[in-house]
């Protein structure tokens, strides 16, 4: 370039690369910063650790003890032991987002199956310490499995329930240690699966810190496997649990539940394939009689002379605010109960102006507290 003369200026070809440039380097340095939010945060965005905790009398079952377990890596864990009537027993391993005080309608299903419950705590979960996760889950069986032999109950007499993100629990423990059977609701293939297809355009597979393999180890197992899923379920879709009965032996026996969403043992259809599958396991005798329902509505609070109706969530709402329920709960004229069978009610207080005649299902039912006389249903899945 001769001196005195200009810089020519950039032409409109070289404009637009610069700008492609520019852009893809935004674009490319946000992609990155949100896959390295995820990597760092994936413990939380994988599972969720309600720290609510109550007394099993809090929350309706009066004859449920509470009991205390040491991990391995001396983390002190909760967990509920409730009898039944046979000398099974479920180790029951609950799924994510919510404690035990919120599952009680599942410790009761179980029950009502026949065998006593003992339900674990996970460590993060409810009042336990401790940071929630695949290995620390796994110590955390293990000290439940470990504390059922010390109460007597031989491996054949043990049988393993896991729901949702607690299938892959229990699949683990059935990896390590001997058991009668398992029974999966709402399983999946693996969490990284999941995973993978959610944040489909992120590296997941490689980075995740707790990918539950259900799907390597159930392949491994010889013992009778019963897997129900929902036809409906959009938490985790029924395909996932297909893949994982795919990964095993002739052993597992899985059920589609039609019209049914996440986790359905407390439907009508999935209980008669539970129980046919139950008599089946050596040694099973079916109950007599169903064990005994949950206590009136009422018993699940502490406040004096509460005849506020029970349900996880508003008695999550209720203790957190630490206030006494509503002026029109304690004139006494409004109560709940349970019910589980067509027009049977258990253990109210006092009648309903409208019991249930129709549906053959565990609900729970609850009176508006504005309208005593008008009964209102909410479903109690988990």
């Amino acid at each position: 370039m001769l001196r005195g003369e200009s810089k020519r200026p950039p032409t409109i070809r070289r404009r637009i690369t610069h700008i492609a440039i520019a852009v893809l380097a935004v674009v490319i340095a946000l992609y990155l910063t949100v896959a390295l939010a995820l990597y760092l945060n994936q413990g939380s965005l994988v599972i969720i650790n309600d720290k609510f905790s109550a007394s099993p009398g809090e929350v309706g079952l009066a004859d449920t003890s509470v009991c205390h377990l040491t991990s391995s890596d001396e983390i002190r864990l909760e967990a509920w032991l409730s009898g039944g009537p046979s000398p099974f027993l479920a180790l029951y391993f609950h799924g994510n987002g919510r404690s035990l005080p919120s599952r009680t309608m599942r410790i009761t299903q179980l029950r009502e199956l026949g065998f006593s419950v003992l339900a674990l705590e996970y460590r993060g979960f409810g009042a336990n310490p401790g940071s929630p996760g695949e290995q620390g889950f796994a110590r955390d069986a293990d000290a439940a499995y470990a504390y059922a032999r010390k109460l007597g109950f031989e491996p054949r007499h043990i049988l393993l329930y896991g729901e949702s993100l607690g299938t892959g629990v229990a699949v683990g423990l059935a990896s390590r240690h001997a058991v009668a059977g398992l029974i999966l609701d709402a399983p999946y293939s693996s969490v990284v699966d999941i995973a993978a297809d959610r944040a489909w355009m992120f590296p997941v597979r490689p980075f995740m810190k707790d990918p539950f393999r259900s799907d390597l180890l159930i392949g491994g197992l010889t013992v009778p496997i019963l897997i129900i899923h929902g036809e409906d379920d959009e938490t985790i879709p029924i395909r996932y649990g297909r893949r994982l009965a795919a990964s095993g032996g002739p052993n597992i026996t899985f059920v589609p539940i039609p019209d049914a969403g996440h986790v359905v043992l407390g439907e009508p259809k999935a209980q008669r394939h539970v129980r046919d599958w139950l008599s089946r396991i050596p040694g099973w005798q079916s109950p007599a009689s169903p064990a005994p329902h949950l206590r009136p509505c009422a018993a699940a609070w502490d406040f004096p002379r509460a005849g506020f109706p029970f349900s996880p969530a508003v008695l999550r709402r209720q203790l957190h605010r630490k206030t006494a329920p509503p002026p029109a709960a304690r004139r006494g004229g409004v109560w709940g109960c349970t019910v589980s069978t067509c027009g049977g009610v258990a253990s109210c207080p006092r009648p309903l102006a409208r019991p249930p005649q129709e549906r053959c299902k565990t609900r729970l039912f609850r009176p508006r507290l504005r309208s005593p006389g008008h009964t209102q249903a909410f479903d109690s899945k988990g």
